[in-house]
């Protein structure tokens, strides 16, 4: 799989629903190291591993329902029979802590205020290719060409 950045890039430019899972804490025997991510899909499609076996089936069940929600949360998981996390039985027995991020789809970015903060933010959105509205109540700053990238731009006025 071509780098899984790029991979969550594409799929929110297409505006794709997924969740995103990194292993966030991994203690003793674990199947993956910290770091690791997989893209999990509201299918239950995956692309990525977060090591396999009971932990990924459990981690893909507990994205799609976060990705119905709407929602992203942390879940810690016992790779043995006991403790207070989610126990999963396996033979290597460590912990796991997982961040499951969801993504659902057509996500629209509205920057508020074209000042510095507002172009280094647009910078960005340009640089993974999301869309991007800058909104600033000053003429001066919603004006086409100032943000090159961005939908046309919004002049909001506040009273």
């Amino acid at each position: 799989m071509k780098d899984i950045f790029q991979k969550v890039a594409e799929l929110q430019r297409d505006g794709k629903t997924f969740a995103l899972v990194t292993i966030i804490s991994a203690l003793d025997s674990t199947p993956r190291t910290l770091g690791s991510r997989m893209i999990v899909y509201p299918d239950s499609s995956i692309e990525g591993t977060i090591g396999g076996g009971a932990l990924e089936k459990r981690v893909v069940s507990d994205a799609v329902r976060l990705l119905e929600e709407g929602k992203s949360k942390r879940f810690a998981y016992d790779l043995g029979t006991e403790g207070k996390d989610i126990p999963l039985g396996m033979i290597c027995g460590g912990k796991v802590e997982v961040l499951i991020e969801s993504f659902c789809g057509n996500m629209k970015i509205f920057i508020f205020g074209a000042g510095h903060v507002g172009k280094k933010l647009a910078e960005l959105c340009s640089a993974i290719q999301l869309p991007y509205w800058i909104i600033d109540n000053r003429k001066e700053f919603a004006r086409e060409g100032l943000f090159p990238q961005s939908y046309p731009s919004m002049n909001i006025v506040t009273s």
